[in-house]
């Protein structure tokens, strides 16, 4: 089978129990037999997929606004920059659940994911903060590969607004502690489209009908995915004037999905060798679909620093989601006056 066409059903796919539509016009109830058994190899990559990749994108949310000083400290301090993170779905966990026929040495050893967002910040009191990430739903024009027959597009948007109290405001050679309720919002499509492939000599076998199958097709991936969660987060640094190690804990609550469509399109040669020898040829399409739940409660700890340079603030930082087990990394930088 061929590995492009599993790599792009894997990173765009669907979970436990899928719909499969099948559009091509066999005279023979085996010949649908044998396109439903490869559909199913499909099915249990995608199941996988989905529920590993999209814990990644939920995770994804909140690592584009690091920042060691969780304080401003006075109305009307104004902080605006720009973030971006990105985490690691479990490549190894979508291997072990999926079909093995399908797994083989198909997916990389890591899976990113990707967000960016636009980052604003106000000083309310002394003793309360207001921050905002944010991007509206844009369309993102993805670069053609030369020589590639693969066309991406992009849609994302982020939302998440946090209010700080400062416990312990902190100071030069003193620790600060802040904490804070935050609601996010993620959203975002992703279509993947390949042509001019072809799947040779794969075997099948389902309740006495057995054969191969033969594809030359072209591939569409559409993968959505809408969650909305709610936590609060502690966060304590230490001030060394320039630098601010800190570290961060953040319990929180999410709900949404991930969905996705895999389809292909093209010619299809079905040889059977049981109940009776017969091929067929036909052109037609068929496609599976799945939505799956993203984990209800998260938790993550975070370590960081961040660079003060007067008005210019950077910041790094490493996030792990206890529950899901993930692990992702963040930039930001900005300036505050």
């Amino acid at each position: 089978m061929n590995r492009k066409l599993l790599l792009l059903s894997a990173m765009l796919s669907v979970p436990p129990v899928f719909a499969a539509d099948i559009d091509f016009d066999f005279a023979d109830a085996d010949m649908y037999t044998a396109v439903n058994e490869y559909l199913n190899i499909y099915g249990s990559f995608a199941q996988s997929f989905s529920e590993n990749y999209g814990e990644a994108m939920a995770f994804t949310n909140h690592l584009t606004y690091p920042l060691g000083k969780d304080t401003m400290k006075r109305f009307p301090s104004v902080y605006m920059g720009f973030g971006m993170g990105t985490a690691f779905a479990n490549a190894q966990a979508i291997k072990n659940d999926a079909n093995p026929e399908v797994t083989a040495d198909v997916l990389p050893s890591v899976l990113p994911t990707f967000a960016f967002s636009f980052n604003a910040g106000m000083g309310l009191t002394k003793k309360w903060d207001l921050r905002l990430s944010a991007v509206p739903m844009l369309d993102l024009a993805m670069p053609d590969i030369p020589g590639s027959t693969v066309d991406t597009s992009l849609r994302v948007g982020l939302f998440r607004l946090k209010a700080t109290y400062h416990a312990i405001p902190g100071g030069f050679l003193q620790p600060g502690l802040s904490i804070g309720p935050y609601l996010s919002y993620s959203g975002g499509k992703i279509q993947i489209r390949q042509t001019g492939l072809t799947s040779t000599g794969h075997a099948f076998s389902d309740g006495g009908v057995e054969g191969t199958v033969d594809y030359s097709y072209d591939v569409y991936a559409n993968a959505s995915w809408n969650i909305t969660g709610a936590g609060a987060e502690v966060r304590a640094w230490y001030d060394l004037m320039f630098i601010a190690p800190y570290i961060s804990w953040s319990p929180g609550f999410q709900g949404g999905s991930f969905s996705t469509e895999v389809g292909m399109e093209g010619t299809m040669v079905v040889t059977l060798t049981a109940p009776v020898a017969a091929t067929e040829t036909d052109t037609g399409s068929a496609s599976i679909t799945k939505k799956a739940a993203v984990s209800p409660f998260i938790q993550r700890i975070g370590v960081g620093f961040e660079l003060d340079l007067f008005l210019v603030k950077a910041g790094v930082e490493m996030q792990v989601e206890t529950v899901s087990k993930l692990a992702g990394l963040s930039l930001g930088f900005g300036i505050q006056f």
